[in-house]
């Protein structure tokens, strides 16, 4: 395995089943030679963040309003946050992206 895969195993305390798609996922299409499309598994991964968050929200803040939890929400999930989130986590080093 790569190292800067083996590194965001680490990092993220997970072992992939399929090394590939972690690859895939990180690999800008301007970087590779696969015409394959990911904006449909990226579609599906940013709604799975907002399900996370949305329950960790729900339940460490249970007498919170549900406007005060969607301003939370927000602010935990829009692309500035997650990447420093992943910056802080050295995922940004992994990525391979075109020039």
């Amino acid at each position: 395995m790569e190292d800067r895969l083996a590194h965001v195993c680490r990092a993220l305390d997970y072992d992939f089943q399929r090394i590939e798609l972690l690859n895939d996922a990180l690999t800008h299409p301007g970087a590779s030679n696969s015409r394959a499309a990911y904006e449909r598994l990226e579609f599906l991964g940013d709604r799975v963040l907002g399900l996370v968050v949305a329950d960790m929200l729900f339940h460490r803040f249970p007498h919170e309003k549900e406007g005060d939890l969607a301003r939370r929400h927000a602010a935990l999930v829009k692309g500035e946050t997650v990447a420093r989130v992943a910056h802080d986590l050295g995922l940004d080093h992994a990525l391979l992206i075109a020039r």
